[in-house]
């Protein structure tokens, strides 16, 4: 009877791994449909650089197949030979977790021709540990380069003016347009002699006028000089595009006459910038419901089948005339192995998705977390609520659960605290979670983005989440002082 018992449990448990392979499958097939829809170029890559993956741009830009890929090549064979040592620097040391700018290379296609791209890499990260290196490249043949030819000041200048790729803008101090280059007039639409005759509070949303209203102000009072902001322009045609600006005053004689504004146009790199970030929140999501069914797998097909098993134990053991003690001992040992052995897969499948989220809510759930490492009784840990405890996106719950979880593991772990506190503060279009703990705390360094070579992946992450949603995350935390964790999201109140 025991090996039947035995028997059975592999067979359930052989049934619950290829339903959870089949899901993984599915999940890949969708990560493809993805970044073959993706307009830029994608490469993924290992530790060394080989290329595991590419998605159809890639291949049909540079004029590879899938097949060729599968032989193993690396993604330095795809670029000039001159540039092939500047980026095998700038690989290592974003697997070392520094922060990686943007940065152009010359791509080689499989037929030798060449054509400029601009390249962005971030980290691929699995199980808290960089595996290798995700590419996005854009096109950028298009682009035009400004050159200059003579050499007496005036005229370079006027060279310069009319040529730069950037758009170029004098105004006075009541915005009325003095002269502009042509580039301005390829970015709105107007011709030179139109926009010549208008303010420039008719070439920008009114959100975008007071902003350069307000940075005019702050010059004139001798404050942010040369800072860069963005500015939203409306076309002729109605259409907006994005222009990161940078204004200085014009003097004459010591006295404020008017403003220069170069205005170089990110239409582009804010809609990759804006792709990238749907991109990783569809990553984000996809990851979230593959963690969804594996927790439903956990609870329903595995606790179940051990739940089924311990019945069976119990029942056996009910007949204890019929059994030698040996044998008797041995089947309750078995059982109370069983009974452990369940409680392991019901906080694995409650780690991995907590089914009280979506019915009872974010607090309610964190209360739960909080509790639970209190029962450990290494700290003492407390929820403290500020606000109206009310319902969040979903998303929004998601992330706070996700960071709380995190920042609770890294309390276990690292932080010998003895005291920890989670607040979370629901004010009117925000919600404010803090986790403060009096461990031994760590000094940080001076970016996030260094966290990565020191093993603090899971900071990382936190930062992600709330980055995705548009909050904001923050760490502070020195040697002996203990850790304070704070995000910040935007959630306005729901209309009754």
């Amino acid at each position: 009877m025991r090996q039947a018992a035995d028997r059975k449990s592999k067979e359930s448990a052989e049934q619950s791994y290829k339903a959870l392979e089949e899901q993984l499958r599915e999940s890949s097939m969708r990560y493809k449909e993805l970044a073959d829809a993706l307009p830029q170029i994608l490469f993924e890559t290992d530790e060394l650089g080989t290329i595991t993956f590419a998605n159809r741009n890639a291949l049909d830009s540079l004029g590879y197949c899938e097949e060729d890929f599968a032989d193993g090549v690396s993604i330095f064979q795809i670029m000039l030979l001159e540039d092939q040592d500047t980026a095998r620097g700038r690989f290592r040391r974003l697997l070392d977790g520094q922060t990686i700018p943007s940065i152009e290379y010359t791509a080689r296609k499989k037929d030798g021709d060449t054509f400029p791209i601009q390249a962005y890499l971030s980290l691929i990260i699995r199980e808290n540990r960089p595996v290798g290196v995700r590419a996005i490249a854009i096109d950028v043949r298009r682009r035009t380069h400004m050159e200059i030819a003579l050499s007496e000041p005036e005229t370079r200048y006027h060279d310069i003016f009319s040529n730069a790729s950037d758009a170029i803008v004098i105004r006075d101090l009541a915005g009325n347009i003095v002269e502009v280059n042509q580039a301005m007039s390829s970015l709105t639409g107007y011709t030179v002699d139109e926009l010549a005759k208008m303010n420039v509070a008719d070439i920008l949303t009114k959100g975008s006028f007071k902003i350069a209203l307000k940075k005019q102000q702050q010059q004139l009072a001798g404050e942010s000089a040369g800072q860069r902001y963005e500015l939203e322009l409306v076309k002729k045609d109605g259409a907006k595009a994005v222009g990161e600006s940078v204004t200085r005053l014009i003097t004459h004689k010591g006295r404020p006459m008017g403003v220069q504004a170069i205005v170089r146009d990110v239409t582009e790199q804010k809609r990759l910038s804006q792709n990238m970030q749907s991109y990783i929140r569809e990553i984000t999501r996809a990851q979230e419901e593959e963690r969804k069914r594996i927790a439903r797998e956990l609870h329903d097909d595995m606790a179940q089948s051990l739940a089924a098993l311990c019945l069976e134990i119990d029942a056996i053991r009910s007949l204890p005339a019929q059994l030698p003690g040996e044998v008797l001992w041995r089947l309750t040992d078995l059982r109370a192995k069983f009974g452990t052995i369940m409680d392991l897969v019901r906080r694995f499948s409650q780690e991995l998705r907590p089914g009280d989220l979506d019915v009872v809510g974010l607090v309610p759930t964190l209360d739960r977390l909080t509790k639970e490492l209190d029962k450990e009784g290494k700290t003492t840990t407390r929820l403290k609520v500020v606000g109206a405890d009310r319902r969040l996106p979903a998303e929004t719950e998601l992330a706070l659960f996700r960071i709380t979880q995190e920042a609770l593991r890294n309390v276990r772990k690292h932080s010998e605290a003895t005291r920890v506190l989670v607040e979370i503060v629901f004010a009117h279009n925000k919600v404010k979670l803090a986790v403060i703990d009096n461990g031994v705390g760590c000094d940080l360094p001076q970016t996030l983005g260094e966290l990565a070579s020191r093993g603090k992946l899971g900071l990382i992450g936190m930062s992600e989440r709330a980055s995705l949603l548009n909050g904001s995350f923050s760490i502070k935390s020195h040697c002996g002082q203990g850790t304070t964790i704070t995000a910040e999201l935007p959630s306005p109140k729901q209309s009754s």
